[in-house]
C-alpha cells in the first residue's frame, strides 16, 4: 500500500503536475524532495522483491535513475543513485545473453559516474562514505577493467575529483600494479604517475613493499 501510494505521488509530480505540490518551496529544495521521492520509492521496491528480483522490478528501479538524471542532485543522492545501478548490473551479471552483456556495462558506466559524482560533492572527503565509494570504484575498475566503456567512465571521473582523493587508497591501488588487462593498467600506471608528482613521499613505502 506504501508503495503504490508512493508511486501515486511520483507520477503526479511529472513536470505539468508539480506546481501545486510545491508552491511553498523554493527551487533547491523542491529539487531535493523530488529526488528523495523517486529514491525512496526504488528502495521499498527494491526491499519488498529483493529475494527474488524481475526485470520489471528491474527495469522499474532503470526508470527511476533516469527521473532522477533530470533534477540537480546532492553527493547522497548520486551515492544512491550509484548503488542502484549496482544492484541493476548484478542482475543482469546472472544472464548470459548480448543484451544482458551490454545492460550490465551500461549500468556500470553511471555508477561510476555517479560514484564520482558523489565523491566531487562531498564536503568532507574524509568521511566513510567517500572511502567506500572511492574502494568501490576501484573494484569496478580492476573487475570490469576489459570493458572499454568502463575504462572510459573511470579516465572521465579522474577529471572531476581531486588527486588527492586517492591518498586514502594508494595500498590499494599499488596492490593492483601487477594486473594483466592493459586498459586498467595503463590508466593505474597513469595515476600512480601524477600521484607521485604531486605526493612523492606518499608512493615510497606502499612501492618498497610491493
Amino acid at each position: 500500500e506504501a508503495i503504490r501510494r508512493l508511486r501515486k505521488l511520483v507520477v503526479e509530480d511529472a513536470p505539468k503536475g508539480s506546481k501545486l505540490l510545491y508552491q511553498s518551496v523554493d527551487q533547491e529544495e523542491q529539487m531535493t524532495v523530488r529526488v528523495r521521492m523517486r529514491l525512496r520509492l526504488a528502495q521499498w521496491i527494491l526491499d519488498e522483491n529483493h529475494r527474488n528480483l524481475s526485470q520489471q522490478v528491474v527495469s522499474d528501479i532503470a526508470t527511476i535513475i533516469d527521473e532522477c538524471s533530470q533534477f540537480n542532485q546532492d553527493h547522497k543522492a548520486y551515492h544512491e543513485i550509484a548503488m542502484l545501478h549496482m544492484t541493476c548490473a548484478e542482475y543482469y551479471n546472472k544472464l548470459t545473453t548480448q543484451e544482458a552483456y551490454d545492460e550490465v556495462t551500461d549500468h556500470l558506466k553511471g555508477a561510476i559516474g555517479s560514484f564520482f559524482d558523489a565523491i566531487s560533492l562531498s564536503k568532507d572527503k574524509n568521511s566513510s562514505l567517500v572511502l567506500q565509494d572511492i574502494l568501490r570504484l576501484i573494484t569496478l575498475w580492476f573487475t570490469y577493467g576489459n570493458r572499454e566503456k568502463v575504462i572510459n567512465a573511470i579516465n572521465c571521473g579522474f577529471n572531476i575529483i581531486s588527486i588527492d582523493t586517492w591518498l586514502y587508497v594508494i595500498p590499494q591501488l599499488v596492490a593492483r600494479i601487477h594486473i594483466k588487462e592493459s586498459g586498467a593498467k595503463r590508466l593505474l600506471i597513469n595515476l600512480l604517475v601524477q600521484l607521485t608528482k604531486a605526493h612523492p613521499q606518499a608512493l615510497v613505502y606502499p612501492l618498497t613493499r610491493s
